[in-house]
């Protein structure tokens, strides 16, 4: 009975790590429980569906080929962004980054907000597919952060760009389909 609590504790924090898009810890937890547990089939089970959930992130298949006052997180290093800690994140202060995509996804998302202990102007960010501006936001410094989707079916390039130069606005958790 015990074994049974711990495999569904772990599959409790596991699934709210999936339902919040927290593929990082969500994958920690799983792979941590079959050190705990290794021949648990349950938790064999739960670490397979961790990893077909789990999404491509844009900063593991693809760089900016040029950029400007960008900022990457990745490896362990994190960009706070209302008080959350994020990786596989990058962030811009009047600045650009452009990506070539190859016109291998259909789909983008991430998240948007103000990154914390930088001025807190507000910034147009822009989102241009192929040259074509995509997506326009004006955000402001104390503003919460924003999930944002872009259909990038058949894009090539991919440019990103912030206007404000004494703030800083990080994308997080960055993926491609």
């Amino acid at each position: 009975s015990t074994e049974n609590a711990y495999v569904e504790s772990v599959s409790a924090t596991v699934q709210k790590h999936l339902d919040n898009e927290d593929y990082i810890s969500a994958k920690r937890v799983a792979d941590n429980s079959l050190t705990v547990l290794p021949g648990n089939a349950n938790l064999k089970s739960l670490q397979s569906k961790v990893e077909k959930a789990t999404p491509v992130y844009l900063l593991n298949v693809c760089k900016p080929y040029e950029s400007y006052r960008y900022n990457e997180y990745i490896n362990g290093e994190t960009v706070n962004i209302c008080g959350v800690a994020y990786t596989n994140a990058f962030s811009l202060s009047e600045g650009y980054a452009i990506f070539n995509i190859d016109s291998q996804y259909t789909s983008l998302s991430f998240l948007l907000g103000h990154c914390d202990g930088t001025g807190m102007w507000s910034s147009n960010i822009k989102i241009y597919c192929d040259g074509v501006l995509k997506k326009e936001l004006l955000l402001s410094g104390d503003a919460l952060p924003q999930k944002i989707q872009i259909d990038v079916t058949g894009v090539t390039q991919l440019k990103f760009e912030a206007s404000e130069d004494d703030a800083r606005y990080g994308f997080a958790n960055i993926t491609v389909k």
